[in-house]
């Protein structure tokens, strides 16, 4: 980060840069700050398990260099030592130092991602194959901030070694969702911190198809998916007064799927990015109710009613979204944050209908129309 009194930068620690990126719901893993080698050894122990003990400060970039770094720690004692070790050999120039006792995380496959400052573009988010593989396939993609979900979507798709991605060794393929959330995430941070010139996650460690295990996060996300949370279902709901399956579902990602949908509730599909569910329910399920060769159980037939995002007139921007209102609690929501307030920026100013609250290339419409 810039320094304005100093006219120079500097860096935030390992410990700092982490819980900024966590309040953005970017998943990290569990970890406590130590002043002593006590605190070291009480972290370890709540943490449990194998640890990684490393020292901690503003001024501290290069820690493996440094030897500055213990892993695989077991055990309140070995985290003892290994924090004396460390804070003895802090240096007059580090400055403030503690001791980070953070859980180890372990997986096969590594990504790295980013933010970095352009001279001439301004700030972009990066995502790229990492590990041992970084060098030599040099697979990177970069994206302009602010970046929108499909932007993610799309810097995710945009890495050649889309095998690294997919079931692998054993685990299961990458979340996508949960990867673009590390990249919006990233995106936020230096959109509501400009003085934010560089961020560098490497490794963002894949474990069980997901960005550097949520399941072990501070977060309210990590504590449900730990079942220490839990919603629980409703003491009655509506059962299924009917069913309707679609044999050999073959488009696109499909290949060869059978799919039964229940009749008579609400039912979601849901799925990662790129996984088939547009595919499945818009084109597939649809063709096959109106061919008349969907398998119908419990009633002699399905009309179906399409509702999407398609245009109601003869503007874009009059949709089923704006006339159901749903876009006034969204709008609602992102006027309510910090940013926005600061900038004094109300509701309508989230509204595709107003100058500034819009892309303004294409005034709203979501295209440019070339005639």
């Amino acid at each position: 980060m810039p320094d304005a009194s100093a006219g120079s930068s500097h860096t935030l620690s390992e410990y700092e840069s982490k819980r900024r990126l966590a309040a953005l719901g970017v998943p990290v893993a569990r970890e406590r700050l130590a002043s002593t080698e006590d605190e070291a050894a009480t972290a370890a122990a709540e943490l449990g398990g194998a640890v990684a003990v490393k020292l901690c400060g503003d001024r501290i970039a290069h820690k493996t260099e440094r030897d500055l770094v213990r892993l695989g720690v077991s055990g309140a004692d070995a985290a003892r030592t290994a924090a004396r070790e460390l804070l003895a050999a802090a240096r007059p120039e580090d400055g403030d130092v503690s001791v980070l006792v953070a859980e180890m995380v372990a997986g096969k496959r590594e990504l790295i991602a980013g933010c970095l400052h352009d001279p001439t573009f301004g700030p972009c988010v990066m995502l790229g194959i990492g590990g041992i593989f970084a060098e030599a396939l040099a697979d990177v993609v970069f994206r302009l901030v602010p970046l929108s979900r499909t932007d993610a979507e799309e810097m995710i798709d945009g890495l050649r070694n889309q095998k690294m991605l997919e079931e692998f060794r054993g685990e299961p393929p990458v979340d996508r969702t949960a990867l673009a959330d590390v990249l919006l995430g990233l995106s936020t941070l230096v959109e509501e911190d400009p003085a934010i010139v560089s961020v560098d996650l490497n490794p963002l460690i894949v474990a069980a198809g997901r960005p550097a295990e949520v399941a072990k996060a501070d977060s309210l996300t990590g504590r449900y998916l730990r079942g220490e949370l839990a919603i629980s279902a409703a003491d009655a709901t509506r059962q299924p007064s009917g069913s309707m399956t679609v044999r050999n579902a073959d488009i696109h990602n499909l290949r060869g799927i059978d799919a039964t949908f229940p009749l008579g509730v609400l039912t979601a599909v849901t799925g990662v990015s790129g996984s088939g569910k547009s595919s499945l329910v818009m084109e597939s399920l649809l063709e096959a109710i109106r061919d008349e060769t969907v398998e119908i159980d419990g009633f002699s037939r399905v009309a179906p009613t399409v509702v999407d995002q398609s245009p109601i007139g003869t503007t874009p921007r009059s949709n089923p979204a704006t006339y159901t209102g749903i876009y006034t609690p969204i709008r609602e929501f992102f006027a309510q944050l910090p940013a926005s307030k600061v900038k004094g920026f109300k509701p309508g100013r989230f509204s595709f209908n107003v100058a500034d609250g819009r892309c303004e290339n294409c005034e709203g419409k979501g295209q440019i129309r070339v005639e």
